[in-house]
């Protein structure tokens, strides 16, 4: 990564920074690019490993990027509220300057939508852990029945979120309960044989 040239603060104050598209202000480093001399916040440069400007030399090595969208907008809001400090940022940013918080998206959403996000996330992800062992118990037999007896009851009540799960997870949790229910009538089949027998 090729070094910002540090310039004097003031020259630049009100001008983007092409990284985090939020205005310089009179209190931090700011340097240019050496080659197209676009202006950015000294940690941005850092974290962004070069240059954002689109064909310029000093973007990063991983390939060249789309330039960042100035001037965007969300429903005509410029700015949003960083969902972890409260500051005010660009619409755009994907990392608030002030604390360095990342978001998934620039949708602007509050920090009850971020925290009702987090837990459909965790919950869905809770569904798909027991579906892969639901799955397990159902090829053991000694086990089966108990899955069977289980998993149908927490099929039933979570049908909504195994509807959303990956497929590859969806269909686990229909094998668990398959295989469940086979290797259990295949034990009561066997257990009847031998009773019979005796």
């Amino acid at each position: 990564m090729s070094a910002l040239e540090p310039r004097p603060t003031a020259a630049y104050v009100g001008h983007t920074c092409g990284i985090c598209q939020t205005d310089i202000a009179t209190d931090e480093q700011v340097g240019t690019c050496p080659a197209c001399e676009a202006p950015f916040h000294a940690e941005c440069w850092a974290e962004n490993g070069g240059c954002a400007q689109y064909g310029c030399l000093h973007m990063p090595s991983s390939g060249p990027r789309e330039p960042p969208a100035l001037g965007h907008a969300y429903w005509g809001q410029e700015e949003k509220a960083c969902t972890e400090c409260g500051q005010q940022i660009k619409v755009a940013a994907l990392r608030c300057r002030h604390c360095g918080a990342v978001f998934a998206s620039d949708q602007p959403m509050t920090a009850a939508e971020v925290e009702t996000q987090e837990q459909v996330e965790a919950r869905r992800a809770a569904v798909g852990t027991t579906a892969l062992w639901l799955f397990i118990a159902g090829l053991v037999p000694c086990t089966a029945p108990l899955a069977l007896v289980v998993g149908g009851v927490w099929f039933l009540r979570n049908r909504a979120a195994i509807r959303r799960l990956p497929s590859q997870r969806r269909v686990m949790a229909w094998l668990g309960l398959g295989v469940a229910a086979a290797a259990t009538l295949l034990f009561v089949v066997v257990g009847l044989f031998f009773g019979a027998e005796t």
